[in-house]
């Protein structure tokens, strides 16, 4: 049974505040597991942190903004502010081998399948 951020209305922590950020995700699965795919261009690789607690895997993380003290903003338009989204890992994914890599303003978080719930051919003797 697939858990993940299917309904956000219902299987999601997230509070969702006017001018905070909410990035875009995408979540597929392949025979060995589930990928997230989180779109947050302008955050610095170490304004984001993702882990686990319980069955939830959690993604926080900042877009600092880039006004100078000596500067006045009259227009905009991007947003600014932090983010914290959380999602049901399912059950057959293995907790323990999650990964995640930052490249160009996309973060992707990979779930393996865990062996055991892979599909298996049994030899008849």
């Amino acid at each position: 049974m697939i858990r993940f951020d299917l309904m956000p209305e219902t299987r999601t922590k997230t509070v969702r505040r006017e001018y905070d950020l909410y990035p875009s995700v995408d979540i597929s699965e392949n025979k060995d597991g589930y990928r997230l795919s989180f779109e947050i261009p302008g955050i610095a690789k170490d304004d984001v942190k993702i882990w686990i607690e319980k069955d939830m895997l959690m993604a926080s993380g900042e877009k600092k903004h880039d006004l100078n003290k000596n500067e006045v903003r009259h227009l905009g338009e991007r947003r600014f502010g932090k983010f914290e989204r959380s999602f049901w890992l399912p059950e057959d994914g293995d907790r323990e081998k999650v990964k995640a890599e930052f490249e160009n303003g996309l973060l992707t978080v990979t779930v393996p399948k865990a062996a055991e719930s892979k599909p298996r051919e049994i030899k008849i003797n």
